[in-house]
């Protein structure tokens, strides 16, 4: 029984370790996932269950840098690109927008209310010409619709008349990996 008693105080002992060392871990995982990407985490060394754990928090806590590291790059190029005068709308790899500027969203408000949140690019020409803002279409609006729509990127810029007195220098190019960008 003295020898039982023994072994089993030695795994309590241990077992009550584990959950200390345990416990570090997950408030290491939490002080990460509240966005503080220099917590150390100790234990990766171990090679038991424990070393498990740390080494998957070390990759929880590069992975939550590197995302984090993406949405502030994100953010500096979604304001870099409203801050210019110059239209840009991008559309996916499927055809739907995924960003408009500031003064795309300006320029084509009126075109843009009609449109839900997701749209094609076809789609706001579409709307365009039901709102008469390509009068250069007129008569012909499937002729004109299928020439814009087949533009490519190693096209030249196009002369596109926009009512009532404007006419846009319209560049369509496709880029690998995200679609289609329009300027």
């Amino acid at each position: 029984l003295a020898t039982d008693r023994k072994a089993l105080d030695a795994r309590q002992i241990e077992l009550i370790e584990k959950r200390d060392r345990t416990s570090l871990i997950v408030q290491s995982m939490t002080k990460i996932a509240s966005g503080k990407s220099s917590v150390s985490v100790p234990d990766q060394d171990r090679a038991d269950e424990i070393g498990d754990m740390a080494r998957a928090t070390v990759v929880f806590r590069d992975a939550t840098t590197a995302v984090q590291t993406a949405k502030a790059e994100q953010a500096r190029l979604i304001y870099a690109f409203d801050q210019l005068d110059e239209q840009v709308a991008i559309f996916g790899e499927d055809g739907v927008s995924i960003f408009l500027n500031s003064a795309f969203r300006a320029f084509n408000a009126h075109i843009l209310a009609d449109l839900p949140e997701a749209f094609t690019y076809e789609g706001f020409l579409q709307a365009g010409l039901k709102h008469g803002a390509f009068p250069g279409a007129d008569g012909q609006a499937q002729e004109w619709l299928s020439r814009r729509l087949s533009a490519t990127c190693n096209d030249a810029p196009v002369e596109v008349a926009r009512a009532p007195d404007r006419t846009l220098l319209v560049r369509q190019m496709t880029v690998d990996g995200i679609g289609t960008v329009i300027s």
